[in-house]
């Protein structure tokens, strides 16, 4: 049920997502890389709205919380790393890294 679940919030914004844009235009082109992270994180919180309001099972509803724990968003870190925002953070890769992080909870369920 989790997997049929766990994007769930990516209904809200579909044309924002890569699976969604075979006969259109990458709308991210146009979008600073830290709009983008934005975007594509919400659906996380837009999911978990979505499944609250559905009535969907609390396991399922941490799941979708979960589902991305805090990987990095790397082709939106690497887009802003080609562009001059190190001096930003004084060259500190790690501190740009943590904003194009999830910022959910790691999985705490085990994989099937």
């Amino acid at each position: 049920m989790a997997a049929l679940y766990h994007d769930l919030g990516k209904l809200r914004r579909p044309e924002y997502f890569y699976e969604n844009q075979s006969n259109m235009e990458n709308v991210h082109d146009k979008l600073n890389p830290s709009m983008s992270k934005n975007i594509i994180a919400n659906h996380i919180r837009d999911g978990i709205e979505d499944a609250i309001k559905n009535k969907i099972p609390r396991k399922v509803i941490q799941i979708i919380s979960q589902h991305h724990g805090t990987s990095l968003m790397t082709y939106f870190y690497e887009k802003q790393k080609d562009k001059e925002t190190i001096k930003a953070t004084n060259g500190n890769s790690e501190l740009l890294k943590s904003h194009f992080r999830y910022q959910t909870r790691k999985p705490q369920t085990k994989k099937p």
